[in-house]
C-alpha cells in the first residue's frame, strides 16, 4: 500500500469518528437510527422534554387540589396526553438505539422504562374500566420523571450526585445489614438478660426478641432513649 493511500484511509476513519453523521451521509450509508439520534438526542429536544416533564409534574400535583370538577377533568385529560407523549418518546428512543437490547445497555434507561411501564399500565387500566383510585396511583408515578429531568443542562450536577449514590448503594446496604444483624444479636441477648424486668413499660421492653429489637431501634435512633434508661 502506498503511504498516500494509507493516510487517506486513516483520514476517513478519523472523519467518521469525529463527525459520524456527516461522514456517513457523504458516503450514502446513513441508517435510520443515526437520523433519529440527530433529532431526538439533540439539545433542543432535551430542552423540550425537560419542559414536558415539568408540565407533567405540575399537572400531577394540581390534580385533586383545585376542587373544581371541570378543571379537574381537564387536568386528567392533560395527564393522558403527557402519558401518550412519553410512550411515543420511549418508542423513538428505542429506535434511536436500534434495539431494546442496546437501549437497556444504558442503566438510566431501565429506570425510564419502569416509570413508562407504570404510567402506560394506568392508561390500559383506565381503558379496561379499573377503579379511578387504582389508576390515579399509577399515574402519580410520573412524578418520578423529575429524576430523569436531572440529566439535562444545569441540573446535571444533581444527576451526577445520584449516580454516585447509586454506585455506593451496595456498600451502604452491607453496612445496613451489619447493623441489623448486630441489633438482632443484642435483642436476643437482652431477652435472655432482662426478660420481663422492664414489662412496666408496655412498649419498650425485652419480653421477646421482636420487642427487644424495637427497643434497641428506639435507642439507636435517639428517640426517647433517656426514658428507657432512667424510668
Amino acid at each position: 500500500h502506498s503511504p498516500g493511500g494509507g493516510g487517506g484511509k486513516k483520514q476517513e476513519q478519523k472523519d467518521a469518528a469525529l463527525i459520524p453523521y456527516d461522514a456517513q451521509r457523504a458516503k450514502g450509508i446513513l441508517d435510520m437510527p443515526s437520523v433519529l439520534r440527530q433529532v431526538f438526542r439533540s439539545k433542543q429536544f432535551e430542552a423540550f422534554v425537560l419542559l414536558i416533564i415539568l408540565g407533567n409534574t405540575v399537572t400531577v400535583c394540581m390534580i385533586g387540589s383545585l376542587g373544581v370538577e371541570v378543571l379537574e377533568k381537564q387536568l386528567v385529560i392533560a395527564e393522558y396526553y403527557f402519558s401518550v407523549f412519553f410512550l411515543v418518546e420511549f418508542i423513538i428512543q428505542v429506535l434511536c438505539d436500534g434495539s431494546l437490547a442496546k437501549f437497556f445497555n444504558h442503566p438510566e434507561h431501565n429506570f425510564d422504562f419502569l416509570i413508562q411501564l407504570l404510567t402506560t399500565s394506568a392508561l390500559i387500566a383506565d381503558a379496561a374500566g379499573a377503579p379511578k383510585e387504582f389508576t390515579a396511583v399509577l399515574r402519580s408515578c410520573a412524578i418520578f420523571r423529575l429524576i430523569r429531568a436531572c440529566k439535562y443542562f444545569f441540573l446535571r450536577p444533581i444527576w451526577l450526585m445520584l449516580i454516585k449514590m447509586a454506585e455506593s448503594a451496595r456498600e451502604v446496604s452491607n453496612v445496613i445489614l451489619f447493623i441489623a444483624a448486630t441489633m438482632i444479636v443484642f435483642a436476643i441477648m437482652g431477652t435472655g438478660l432482662f426478660g420481663d424486668a422492664l414489662n412496666d413499660n408496655p412498649r419498650s421492653n425485652y419480653s421477646n426478641p421482636g420487642r427487644g429489637f424495637l427497643t434497641l431501634f428506639q435507642i439507636f435512633s435517639a428517640d426517647g432513649w433517656g426514658g428507657i434508661m432512667f424510668q
